[in-house]
């Protein structure tokens, strides 16, 4: 039961986040002009074992923002049970159901998650919708998903994400 309650939950949050087949243009809300994925540059990851880069699917693109956004809840959840922000990625663990593909990410700094700052510290200055909380490691370079401490996440450009804040330590 708890397997297919979470199939369905993912099934909501990609229909959510990819558009679900409603259409701009000709072309689906989440494949901008160029497939690039929002960064302008038409390419992805780093393939470990060609030593080239592919570009990044749709669903690949998904699933990260589908995990930014978990992390911005748990993090919510974690500052509403010990009102601090978390210190490292295990955390977090409880409150992303100890998802091991995650964690992984967060310890292997493929997400970026920016630790040990309070929600009332973001609240305060920049705000909690313009702050940045977690991003995918090549958004600095090449743009990509990130999730605010709202618990939002939103595609950015490299400009933008320079432009965006940045929560202070």
């Amino acid at each position: 039961m708890r397997t297919t309650l979470a199939t369905a939950l993912s099934a909501l949050l990609l229909c959510g986040l990819a558009g679900c087949g409603k259409k701009t243009g000709g072309k689906p809300q989440d494949t901008p002009p160029g497939g690039d994925g929002g960064r302008g540059d038409n390419t992805g990851r780093l393939d470990a074992n060609t030593g080239q880069v592919r570009p990044q699917d749709p669903v690949t693109r998904t699933k990260m923002a589908n995990d930014l956004q978990m992390l911005g809840i748990a993090y919510q959840n974690y500052f509403d049970t010990f009102n601090k922000g978390p210190a490292r990625a295990e955390d977090l663990a409880p409150y992303i159901e100890n998802d091991q593909r995650i964690l992984g990410q967060l310890k292997n700094g493929d997400i970026v998650f920016n630790y040990g700052v309070g929600l009332l510290q973001v609240a305060n200055t920049s705000g909690t919708s313009n702050t940045i909380l977690a991003y995918d490691k090549d958004v600095p370079a090449r743009g990509g998903w990130v999730v605010f401490f709202d618990g939002k996440p939103r595609r950015l450009t490299p400009d933008e994400f320079k432009a965006a804040a940045q929560p202070k330590k």
